[in-house]
């Protein structure tokens, strides 16, 4: 019995309420559940704009299960007109409960930067860490908690001392514009 696959070629642009994406090409195998987008992918879940060199999304019971940025993986959202938080590592594996991202794990060479706030919402100062890992924990798609492990280098700038485009992590990337906006885009 063989395998069966299917393989989409440029441009692949898939839509859905939750998550959408575009790729130069994309091979889905039903042997393992699992798609995978090739050539400048790029993913959007919620506020958040996903990148690697690779990206695999693997299904289980035809949901997600598991998320993998691989290789120069960085994910990011835009916070104000030039504001970003960012984080970024070498790989970054989600994984998914009830349908959610639960947490997700930064390997290699992580860095973060995350443009603190006050209880008013009113920028306070730019948070810059590095380490060899970071943990997110999410709780009802809202960032919950934050784990650097392994001698973490972090600084925290006033906010009035900063210029936006010094705190842009390496292969930074803002493709809101490629973002499928609804399925009707999808046909034309």
């Amino acid at each position: 019995i063989g395998y069966r696959y299917f393989i989409a070629y440029y441009p692949v642009r898939i839509y859905s309420n939750s998550l959408q994406s575009v790729a130069d090409s994309m091979y889905y195998s039903f042997a393992d559940s699992t798609f995978r987008f090739y050539k400048n992918p790029v993913m959007w879940m919620g506020i958040n704009e996903l990148v690697g060199d690779t990206i695999k999304l693997l299904t289980k019971n035809q949901k997600a299960n598991q998320l993998q940025l691989l290789q120069n993986a960085i994910i990011v959202n835009k916070v104000s007109d030039n504001f970003f938080n960012q984080i970024k590592g070498t790989t970054i594996y989600g994984y998914f409960k009830d349908d959610q991202l639960s947490w997700m794990h930064v390997n290699g060479n992580a860095e973060s930067i995350y443009y603190a706030t006050d209880d008013n919402g009113k920028f306070i100062g730019v948070h810059k860490a590095a380490c060899a890992v970071i943990d997110l924990y999410l709780e009802n798609k809202q960032l919950n908690k934050v784990v650097f492990r392994d001698h973490p280098e972090t600084t925290l700038d006033p906010i009035q001392h900063i210029n936006p485009r010094d705190y842009l992590l390496k292969n930074f990337k803002w493709e809101a514009d490629r973002r499928p906006k609804s399925k009707y885009e999808l046909m034309q």
